[in-house]
């Protein structure tokens, strides 16, 4: 049987959980940074979140070679803008309207899309894809 590259164990998705781990940290310790607490988990979301979901789309629809399409990563960019920026605001006082976290998921998702798109199918990395 045929092995698959593992979307878990892409370091774009590593090196973003260890980010986003650090980024907590840091939010609830002494030291404030402003740009970790204001954006940085915002920047991060879509190349930590659609790792674990490629894995459930390949496991729903038994495809190992399924990859995240556009359109799938331009409705997740939007379904985060409506649901983190529209709705929630709009429910709870505690969230507040930012353009700036909309663009950080759309920074995050351009990041998402090139690493995968240009680095892991052009680089000597895709040899190692089909051996995880």
């Amino acid at each position: 049987m045929k092995k698959y590259f593992n979307p878990l164990a892409d370091p774009l998705f590593i090196v973003c959980c260890l980010l986003f781990i650090l980024s907590q940290l840091l939010q609830y310790s002494v030291m404030e940074v402003s740009f970790v607490s204001s954006y940085l988990d915002d920047l991060l979301v879509v190349p930590v979140v659609l790792p674990p979901i490629l894995v459930a789309l390949r496991w729903i629809f038994k495809n190992p070679t399924l990859q995240i399409e556009l359109g799938m990563l331009i409705t997740l960019v939007l379904m985060l803008s409506i649901l983190f920026e529209g709705l929630l605001p709009a429910l709870n006082d505690k969230y507040t309207r930012d353009v700036f976290d909309i663009l950080c998921y759309i920074l995050g998702a351009l990041c998402y899309w090139y690493w995968n798109k240009y680095f892991l199918n052009k680089s000597n990395y895709s040899e190692l894809k089909s051996e995880i």
